[in-house]
């Protein structure tokens, strides 16, 4: 079976969406609705990429980030953050908050096929 891929996004469209374009790359997935969800899962699942939601209920993705980063047993997993958030500031306090790369919503299948490959290369095998 291909590398799993944690997605986590509280609007189930798109996270419907989502889940069938990362499948359709060939990747497994597993899905979480809100920061606190992703922390559990990525402890437990140990993902080789997690799409992280910024804007989320109960806690958002950056701090969920910041979480996953302290883990020992997380903090090397990839994290793409795939955002509305759009302004320079935005994407500085992703980067900071430790998420590895950003990708403004909307995007294509395309855009968003090309960061996961970018990402899964850059981890050691």
């Amino acid at each position: 079976m291909g590398k799993k891929i944690l997605i986590v996004e509280d609007n189930p469209d798109l996270m419907y969406v989502l889940r069938k374009q990362v499948e359709n790359l060939g990747f497994q997935t597993l899905v979480a609705v809100n920061g606190k969800q992703a922390v559990e899962m990525a402890t437990a699942h140990l993902p080789d990429l997690i799409l992280m939601d910024m804007m989320m209920p109960q806690m958002n993705g950056m701090e969920a980030t910041r979480l996953i980063r302290q883990n020992p047993k997380t903090h090397a997993i990839p994290i793409l953050a795939v955002t509305v958030l759009q302004t320079h500031n935005d994407r500085e306090k992703c980067l900071q908050s430790g998420c590895n790369d950003y990708l403004n919503k909307p995007f294509t299948y395309e855009q968003l096929g090309s960061r996961i490959e970018k990402l899964l290369e850059q981890q050691p095998a």
